[in-house]
């Protein structure tokens, strides 16, 4: 189920898979940056991204050069594959179209509170590609890597944003780690998601989910009605869990 958007003050989204729709676009660039190593060490590059969603590619690539390709001290070969992902990803960024809903719910979140970008993406590339597209107009703070999404979470806790009254969406498991470690509510956003078991996942942790950000404001669009007429919202179950079918 999705809860209703007015009941926050605070949003929290990833950007990969939430906001712009470009996980399949940088899996095929960590595939382009590592091909020269082979096509079998591409493969187990592009599986660990996908096991790993919301980890910084910094991290992602200090682990292909240590345990793909037995460098562990080469730092220089990491910055190389770092930069070469870089150039790629921006390219693709600045072309690559958002998920459904994403403009239209960005617009209606700012309205009713401060919003976060919270990414594992590079923080200057990110502020750079959302400035060039006139999104980052919706957001108070756009923050990504080299920070983790812990860390970023953890300042602004500390500053007063997050809390019961914040909601985070996002399409990875780490995504709804950090929501519980700082006490947020969390939606999972399937259209995007590189997630092979997320059905599976949200059933049995009985996650909130949608298919995208379009799908979130459909569900509020229901509960005003629901609200005017005199009916029942769609809304988290007393028990938490969602008798919805998957797709």
């Amino acid at each position: 189920m999705i809860p209703s958007l007015d009941r926050f003050r605070t949003f929290v989204f990833d950007c990969d898979g939430v906001v712009l729709d470009s996980n399949e676009l940088k899996t095929r660039v960590f595939h382009e940056v590592a091909s020269r190593f082979g096509g079998a060490a591409a493969e187990r590059l592009v599986d660990h991204h996908r096991a790993h969603g919301g980890v910084s590619r910094h991290e992602k690539f200090r682990w292909f050069v240590a345990e793909v390709l037995g460098r562990p001290r080469d730092a220089g070969l990491v910055d190389d594959l770092v930069d070469g992902f870089g150039r790629g990803v921006r390219r693709a960024l600045e072309g690559c179209p958002t998920c459904p809903g994403a403009v239209e719910a960005l617009a209606r979140c700012a309205e009713l509170g401060p919003c976060f970008l919270v990414s594992g993406g590079l923080e200057e590339e990110l502020r750079q590609v959302f400035r060039a597209r006139g999104l980052d107009r919706h957001f108070r703070g756009i923050h990504g890597s080299p920070e983790t999404k812990h860390r970023i979470m953890a300042g602004l806790a500390t500053r007063g944003h997050l809390g019961g009254e914040t909601v985070c969406f996002g399409d990875s498991r780490l995504d709804r780690e950090v929501a519980r470690d700082f006490g947020c509510e969390f939606v999972f956003l399937a259209r995007c998601t590189e997630m092979a078991d997320w059905k599976a996942w949200v059933e049995s942790e009985a996650i909130d989910w949608g298919l995208d950000l379009a799908e979130v404001l459909a569900a509020q669009r229901r509960d005003l009605r629901a609200e005017v007429a005199g009916g029942e919202p769609w809304g988290r179950s007393a028990g938490g869990s969602s008798s919805r079918e998957m797709p």
